[in-house]
């Protein structure tokens, strides 16, 4: 690590037998802690209103694809034989469901970028929720909220520059014919890269001290010693934010299964994915902590 600053601070562990998985931990946590969580989710919500309403703006430069792509689709089912939109149910129709996916898109910018000094408040109450040290929800949210705004909220515009150029870069290249087709796998592997350094980025902002390029570089090199772990983790959130939804909305009525969908985003799952993910990488971040500490006792001896 480059120049760490990291202060200590006092756990509350629970003893438990020797050679228990983590996977066992995880869950014997979760239940214990999913009254809080569903509580941390519901704050976390009503806190990321403002940017929330920015992204669903921002989104719209893919919702308005996805759209485009879904539109013949929807005239099929309404019995349409060409997209018409001077048919106001079709054109109320495609309103709703570009509402729907800037919406979706939207809860899947919280969990696999985050929402700016709101996403660090969280990070650092579902981090220690993971570590089993207590929090207070409102203080430590305000408090670690602002006392990372700058860098919290310089990420979020990185995050939103970053969204827009793999965007419109992906569209670009995907219409090409010949070799400079081939970019847009160069496109997936950088958005995977920078999916990888998010899971890891704001418990790095919350854990230590330093500038928000060492922020970014740390937490690259963290993502980068467990590459399969990473993408385990991504695969999970996927399929639990995309995947069942789609399934849930294709195979039944979206009337129904998209408020389920919303109620459960809004009960717990977008807390648990944060916890989760804080959990299953603390053990490479507490890694770094110990290696820093060593290097303070270094130095501290060579005095």
């Amino acid at each position: 690590m480059f120049g760490l600053n990291f202060k200590k601070e006092k756990k509350d562990i629970l003893k438990r037998p020797p050679g228990r998985s983590r996977i066992s931990i995880f869950f014997e946590l979760f239940f214990r802690k999913i009254w809080g969580l569903c509580k941390v989710n519901l704050l976390y919500i009503l806190a990321m209103i403002p940017t929330f309403i920015i992204t669903m703006f921002a989104v719209g430069i893919l919702s308005s694809r996805i759209t485009e792509f879904i539109a013949p689709m929807l005239a099929e089912g309404m019995g349409l034989s060409t997209i018409n939109m001077a048919n106001e149910e079709f054109a109320l129709t495609i309103i709703v469901f570009d509402i729907i996916v800037r919406f979706v898109l939207s809860i899947l910018f919280v969990v696999f970028l985050g929402m700016g000094p709101v996403t660090a408040g969280i990070t650092y109450i579902l981090r220690n929720y993971a570590r089993e040290e207590h929090t207070w929800l409102l203080s430590d949210l305000w408090r670690h909220a602002k006392s990372n705004f700058v860098q919290a909220l310089l990420l979020w515009v990185l995050d939103m520059v970053v969204f827009f150029a793999l965007v419109v870069a992906f569209d670009f290249y995907s219409s090409l014919d010949g070799a400079a087709f081939y970019l847009v796998y160069v496109l997936i592997f950088v958005a995977i890269m920078y999916l990888m350094m998010h899971l890891y980025v704001y418990q790095v902002m919350v854990t230590f001290k330093l500038s928000f390029k060492d922020v970014l570089k740390n937490a690259m090199f963290m993502a980068l010693q467990t590459v399969p772990q990473n993408l385990l983790m991504i695969a999970i959130l996927a399929f639990i934010h995309i995947a069942i939804p789609y399934f849930g909305i294709t195979t039944g009525s979206m009337t129904t299964a998209f408020p389920i969908f919303l109620l459960i985003e809004a009960l717990f799952l977008v807390a648990t994915s944060g916890f989760m993910t804080n959990f299953f990488i603390y053990p490479t971040v507490e890694k770094y902590i110990r290696q820093a500490e060593r290097v303070d006792q270094d130095d501290v001896c060579s005095l």
